[in-house]
């Protein structure tokens, strides 16, 4: 399998950076008219799995940076393997393509409801336990709650920030078209070489 990831690295790429010129091809179709409607909904059905590609992107970079040549029967290992550039576009492009969904998603907030949900209910659990009243101390499990969730919110709204600006920057028009283009070219390169 880690074979097979190394040997379709330029194909990835080339279907990475066709997602990463999307919102590109997706703006053309939609002023080319009632057929332009018709392309513009397909690049966005080819867009929504432009998660699932990143991942299989950075995976593929991976495996292309760590696969050594003697993983493949004499002579027939792929001639782009441990190439810098190659792995390198991998890796952004990838990188690019999964965090399209980040900034959709507010995960600190989800982290703190889920964390706060986990402490109330091991309160809840070490209370029924112990045999003491949940009606008495419903206050207690409500504090314990917002203490947690608050606590883990803060931790973690740092981290969502930082990875919904790096979003922003990778999945900006004016770097992924280019970066899309730079990465079909390049594998085009690498292909015919």
């Amino acid at each position: 399998m880690v074979t097979v990831l190394a040997q379709f690295a330029p194909a990835i790429l080339i279907v990475s950076g066709l997602l990463a010129i999307a919102w590109l091809s997706e703006n053309i179709a939609e002023r080319m008219g009632k057929v332009g409607e018709v392309y513009a909904i397909l690049i966005k059905i080819f867009a929504a799995l432009g998660f699932f590609f990143g991942i299989l992107a950075v995976v593929t970079g991976v495996v292309v940076w760590v696969t050594p040549t003697n993983a493949f029967p004499p002579g027939q290992a792929p001639s782009w393997l441990g190439d810098f550039i190659l792995i390198a576009l991998l890796l952004v492009i990838g990188i690019a393509n999964v965090m399209k969904p980040w900034t959709v998603v507010p995960w600190a907030a989800l982290l703190g409801l889920v964390g706060g949900l986990a402490a109330a209910g091991v309160a809840v659990f070490i209370m029924v336990a112990l045999g003491v009243s949940l009606t008495s101390y419903w206050l207690v499990i409500a504090i314990i709650f917002i203490v947690v969730a608050g606590i883990i919110f803060f931790l973690f709204k740092w981290i969502e920030e930082l990875l919904e600006f790096i979003a922003k920057v990778l999945t900006f028009p004016l770097i992924s078209v280019p970066l899309g283009f730079i990465a079909i070219g390049y594998a085009i390169i690498i292909l015919l070489a």
